[in-house]
């Protein structure tokens, strides 16, 4: 019998300045843009808040958030729905600005190299194959999210 490798699925987010990858388990569904609602006093990476099934969701740029790029435009743009892992009743989604669509992958350990020299509280970097990629810290990127709730 072959050696079999542990798979995992995981879906690849374009967003302005990089890649994000987040296991498949994390996505709740990919939606169309929509201008969101205003939220006063917020920072620069809390773009508003969204509807969305009964939800009134954060709306956030992790690309403003970890220091990347603003979104250039919203044409294009694509939302996905986050499930938030920190059990927090006041948020149990957030919703996150992407660029275009995403694509589901598979991945083996043997496909994602670790990159331990552009590491911060906000994502991990690796290489899938050769497409660098980053892998959210979502407790942290929560805690950002809550701590403006």
């Amino acid at each position: 019998m072959e050696n079999l490798q542990e798979q995992m699925r995981g879906v690849l987010i374009s967003v302005a300045g990089g890649k994000l990858l987040l296991p498949n388990t994390t996505v709740s569904e990919i939606i169309t843009y929509a201008a969101p609602e205003s939220v006063p006093d917020k920072p620069e990476w809390y773009l508003g808040a969204i509807r969305w099934k009964g939800y009134r969701l954060p709306l956030v740029s992790i690309s403003s958030m970890v220091g990347w790029a603003q979104p250039a435009s919203a044409s294009g743009a694509k939302v996905a729905i986050l499930k938030a892992l920190s059990g927090e009743a006041k948020l149990p989604y957030f919703a996150v600005i992407t660029q275009g669509f995403p694509r589901l992958v598979n991945i083996t350990s043997e496909q994602l190299i670790d990159d331990p020299e552009h590491v911060n509280e906000y994502y991990y970097s690796a290489y899938l194959e050769n497409d660098a990629v980053s892998v959210p810290n979502l407790g942290s990127i929560e805690r950002q999210i809550i701590e403006q709730l």
